[in-house]
């Protein structure tokens, strides 16, 4: 396989670089809730629920409700970080996999 060798990034790439990682790092963390936390059926309530804990300091508990409608923004976030850092990478811009129809 050919070495990439990267072509030089332009000013404009410069000035979008921490838009797209801030971007990025706030979708990590939307995706790091799913990724990283028990996900289960509530019996008594017929609910998709997310159970996570910190223990800084203390410990804590949080339950959450989830909704595929959650599940698919989570998603849609992710795929056009990714867009915006192969945009950024590579001066090339693609649409969103549900626009390409």
């Amino acid at each position: 396989m050919a070495n990439f060798i990267p072509t030089v990034i332009c000013a404009h790439s410069l000035s979008e670089y921490k838009t797209v990682i801030s971007q990025i790092r706030n979708v990590q963390s939307k995706r790091n809730r799913y990724a990283h936390n028990s996900i289960f059926l509530n019996e008594k309530s017929n609910k998709v629920v997310t159970a996570s804990m910190k223990a800084r300091g203390k410990l804590t508990t949080k339950i959450e409700e989830v909704t595929i409608d959650d599940l698919k923004q989570v998603s849609a976030e992710i795929h056009m970080a990714m867009l915006d850092l192969h945009k950024l990478i590579t001066q090339k811009e693609y649409p969103p996999i549900w626009e390409k129809r």
